[in-house]
């Protein structure tokens, strides 16, 4: 476009009236930079933008950005009260605004390249609620800028209010402004801000405060330092998601259920302010965030035991339950399996309260294998990362097994293990149980019908890892399946992951093998329960838990556990495992609860 008229209609647009937009105050996009027209994953960056109004001129978004050819897409998720608004877009190259992930995007220039540079508004009514907004920009060359806004007639606009984005009043060097959010998406306002002097936390089963919940929340830190000129190390250890922007740049992206996982990076920065924003959500149990700042000559690497060779294991142990701060020894040893009875691991340990965590790095042929771990109390098995195992919680000596598919080659296991009270065991089994197979052409496929659908590493929407996203429409073909078919295992383009089945439609299944690659143990209990009422069963002794089924009126189910209170029992009706409320079932007569082991 010609630099003379850009200014021209830049300049017109100065002068139309404007006035603040309430509908956008406080609002947070989430903006993934990609550099090709077309935004064809993956991004070259992810960074939170307080608001849509750039003029890059003949220049780029950011260093890693191109100057042409790039596109960029913003999301938000918003609460408006009902009414008309009208939203206001002006781009050049070309824009698109799409309002519930709605099939015609209210605003779209893309394949109008006559409307560059113009003014273009559209009206829409909503309900109250909570709105997704998405924007898509595509620049090609030339002069590149983009301003979007939108605002409720109810107000009376008189013009849209494209101002130049300014960043927030920095707080003082050293010091971090907090924001507490009762979400786990760090969306609408917070419930809470206030200063703090760094952002680690060790929340334990507790909440930040009172008016924050202690599962399903989320914070935000911001801060400006004033740094001297060099390369510095950003650590963080998490349970559960977290990222980490240096002056915009997403530098740790790690936005997904952990447990206590640690994460390095390393940034190279000038000397001067540089502004620092660390995002954290909890999922569901234990919450903490350890973070650590400092230049890379003052890093002291670690001195352990030499690295375990040959299968063995280097084994970290802690004197509390929490597998936090620097271990009282490590050691290294054969396998993770101990039993020291109501003893104490090693001596100026306790005997309650300690807990353990065993590294390996195991060369192995590629295959399937199983692991199989018994444990009291608590225990999680991590293979490459992700959590295979995540029974973290109080357990009398509860059999849980795992299916794996690996690759031939060296893999990093990590198993966790923590004791309460009492007997303290943990009996480890790992081994191969048969090869690696392709994805079977089944001929049965499924289309998605939610808005956006999570794919995940495993059959469970609170262990598994997401690893990908689809969205509605799309269509791929089914490779597996769980047992009562609630899960379907899909082929992304050679990378398989599980869907949930009721988000989906699925045709000509009858051919598809179940490949359920986790499975859990139960041990009989003798007991029966019979639902008072229709009640949801759910993945977790929580109203938080994913949905996995119905346990109808009347039905009877087997009881095989309950929560640490009692007020969750663990149920098995025909092939579902789960929970439902206590209160709303009648166990069979005679029983006693307190013999139930407690599963979670």
């Amino acid at each position: 476009m010609n630099k003379g008229i850009a200014v021209l209609l830049l300049a017109a647009l100065a002068l139309l009236a404007v006035q603040p937009l309430a509908a956008q105050g406080g609002t947070a996009w989430t903006g993934e930079y990609f550099n090709n027209a077309v935004l064809l994953a993956p991004s070259a960056l992810v960074r939170q933008d307080n608001v849509i109004a750039f003029n890059w001129g003949s220049g780029s978004p950011a260093p890693n950005i191109n100057a042409d050819e790039f596109s960029i897409r913003w999301g938000t998720d918003v609460y408006l009260p009902a009414g008309t608004y009208r939203f206001w877009a002006q781009a050049d190259d070309s824009v698109r605004v799409t309002v519930d992930f709605q099939f015609n995007p209210l605003i779209d220039t893309f394949n109008q390249p006559q409307r560059v540079g113009q003014l273009i508004s559209q009206d829409i009514t909503l309900n109250a609620g909570t709105h997704h907004i998405q924007v898509d920009y595509r620049e090609l060359t030339g002069n590149a800028y983009v301003y979007v806004t939108f605002a409720n007639l109810a107000t009376n606009p008189t013009g849209p209010n494209f101002i130049q984005p300014t960043p927030p009043p920095p707080v003082a060097s050293g010091t971090w402004t907090a924001q507490y959010f009762a979400n786990p998406n760090l969306g609408g306002l917070p419930s809470l801000i206030q200063s703090e002097a760094n952002p680690s936390h060790n929340w334990g089963g507790g909440s930040p405060v009172v008016s924050i919940p202690a599962d399903n929340f989320s914070a935000r830190w911001t801060s400006t330092q004033t740094l001297a000129a060099g390369t510095y190390r950003i650590t963080v250890r998490v349970d559960d998601g977290v990222r980490v922007f240096v002056d915009g740049v997403a530098v740790i992206d790690q936005w997904r259920q952990a447990t206590g996982q640690t994460f390095t990076s390393d940034v190279t920065l000038g000397a001067g302010p540089h502004n620092f924003m660390i995002e954290y959500f909890e999922a569901g149990g234990d919450a903490f965030l350890e973070y650590n700042f400092a230049p890379l000559s003052a890093v002291i690497p670690p001195t352990p035991a030499a690295p375990p060779a040959g299968g063995s294991w280097q084994c970290a142990y802690y004197n509390n339950p929490n597998v936090q701060g620097f271990p009282a020894a490590t050691l290294v040893e054969a396998g993770p399996t101990h039993n020291w009875g109501t003893g104490a691991p090693i001596a100026g340990l306790p005997a309650d309260n300690f807990s353990m965590r065993c590294t390996s790095t195991q060369t192995l042929e590629g295959g399937t294998y199983r692991l199989s771990v018994i444990a009291d109390d608590g225990v999680r098995v991590i293979v490459d990362g992700w959590p295979t195992i995540n029974e973290w919680h109080s357990a009398s000596g509860t059999p849980y097994l795992a299916s794996v598919n690996l690759t031939p080659g060296t893999h990093n296991f990590e198993v966790e293990f923590y004791e309460a009270g009492g007997e303290a065991f943990l009996t480890y089994n790992f081994e191969r149980t048969g090869g690696v197979s392709a994805p079977a052409n089944t001929g049965a496929t499924l289309t998605i019908r939610a808005s956006r659908l999570n794919v995940r590493n495993q059959p469970n929407a609170n262990t598994g890892a997401v690893i990908a996203r689809v969205s509605r429409g799309e269509t791929y073909p089914i490779v597996g399946r769980t047992e009562d078919s609630r899960w379907w295992q899909i082929n992304i383009g050679g990378t398989l992951g599980w869907v949930y089945g009721p988000l989906t439609e699925a045709v000509n299944t009858g051919n598809v093998p179940v490949t359920s690659t986790v499975e859990r143990t139960v041990t009989p209990t003798g007991i029966t329960v019979t639902a008072d009422t229709a009640l949801n069963i759910r993945s977790l002794p929580s109203i938080s838990g994913a949905l996995y089924g119905v346990f109808p009126r009347g039905a009877t189910a087997e009881l095989v556990g309950r929560s640490a209170d009692s007020g969750w029992v663990q149920i098995r009706y025909n092939t579902i495992i789960g929970w439902v409320s206590r209160r709303f079932v009648t166990l069979s007569p005679g029983a006693d609860l307190g013999r139930v082991p407690v599963t979670g």
